[in-house]
C-alpha cells in the first residue's frame, strides 16, 4: 500500500487523521467493504499489543500507525504479535 502523508491539522490528533486516511484508502482499494468490521485499538489476546486498527473481513488485517510522536521501541514486539494473529499487516 502506498504511504499516506498528512499534516496534523489543529483540533485533530495525528493518529486519528492517519487512521481516517488509511481507512479511506482501503475503501478505495476495496479492502474494506460494507461487510467489513473495524476495531479501533484492538488488543491481541494476552499479548498486550494493540493494533491501531483491526479490519475483520475475509481476512484479518492489522494496521499499525507510527507518527512523528511515536517511538519505534515496541515495533518489533508489535510486528511479532501482528504476524501471529493477522493474515495481512499494514
Amino acid at each position: 500500500m502506498p504511504s499516506v502523508k498528512l499534516q496534523d491539522p489543529s483540533g485533530w490528533t495525528a493518529e486519528a487523521t492517519y487512521k481516517a486516511a488509511v481507512l479511506n484508502k482501503l475503501r478505495q482499494l476495496s479492502r474494506v467493504t460494507p461487510r467489513s468490521r473495524i476495531a479501533n485499538e484492538f488488543v491481541f489476546g494476552s499479548t498486550g499489543v494493540r493494533a491501531d486498527l483491526a479490519i475483520f473481513g475475509r481476512e484479518l488485517t492489522g494496521v499499525e500507525i507510527k507518527t512523528d510522536r511515536d517511538t519505534l521501541k515496541r515495533l518489533g514486539r508489535q510486528m511479532e504479535a501482528y504476524r501471529r494473529h493477522c493474515h495481512r499487516v499494514i
